[in-house]
């Protein structure tokens, strides 16, 4: 009995380890490229990783992607983006976020803007594969110009997010994201993307990108948009 006693006291805090939820991994993988050679040279690479960690009461999301553009040995377009964002659920429909945002693209009139934000967050509609997610918040962005003599600015701005995801068939899912910064000019990015199964984990994806600034740089254009079509594998 004594031994029984022993045994007992000694496997309840692996049962109750066992039972804890265990922090998960998930995430995306998606890579396109175009090369010609002879009469024509290009090249152009598309590559993004999207990761999301779920740990206790955390929905952590870890984000990459790059764009390179290159024809007849002349670069057309060159840009990196990372983002993280941690958001903590007190209910399971309302959440509060924390994230920091740097791109890089000296093609758009700017050599790199980081933008970081904090706020609310609520899930206004989830059923089956259908969801609606809304985020608002206050947050700082600085922009980086190399000219005139690599004048910085700073402001405060409204961080706005929508995000919307669906199932359209058994094998296609469709995503937006629109993603707003308010301040003394408004900056924006919305991307649009139908995902189609091919075999097990890999699929194919095709997405329209529209970025978006109120007041560019002299000789730049206000609205950038970007197509690709791309191989994502989901692990």
């Amino acid at each position: 009995m004594k031994h029984a006693l022993m045994l007992a006291a000694l496997a309840t805090p692996l049962v109750a380890l066992a039972e804890e939820p265990q922090p998960s991994f998930t995430g995306e993988a998606e890579l396109g490229a175009t090369i010609t050679t002879g009469n024509t040279k290009t090249t152009s690479v598309k590559g993004r990783v999207d990761m999301r960690h779920n740990i206790m009461d955390w929905d952590n999301q870890y984000l990459l992607e790059g764009l390179f553009k290159e024809d007849e040995d002349i670069r057309t377009a060159e840009n990196y983006r990372g983002l993280l964002q941690g958001n903590y659920r007190f209910t399971p429909t309302n959440y509060m976020f924390i994230n920091l945002t740097h791109e890089v693209d000296k093609f758009a009139g700017f050599d790199s803007k980081t933008t970081g934000a904090a706020g609310y967050g609520h899930r206004f509609f989830e059923q089956g594969s259908t969801i609606l997610d809304v985020e608002i918040g206050p947050g700082v962005q600085s922009i980086k110009y190399s000219e005139p003599n690599d004048m910085r600015e700073t402001d405060w701005v409204a961080h706005g997010v929508l995000n919307f995801a669906t199932d359209i068939s058994e094998n296609a899912t469709f995503k937006q994201i629109f993603v707003v910064d308010a301040g003394k000019k408004v900056t924006g990015r919305s991307e649009t993307s139908v995902s189609a199964s091919l075999i097990g984990a890999l699929a194919m994806k095709v997405a329209l990108v529209v970025k978006y600034d109120s007041e560019p740089q002299p000789t730049f254009e206000k609205t950038d948009t970007e197509t690709n079509v791309t191989l994502l594998y989901k692990f």
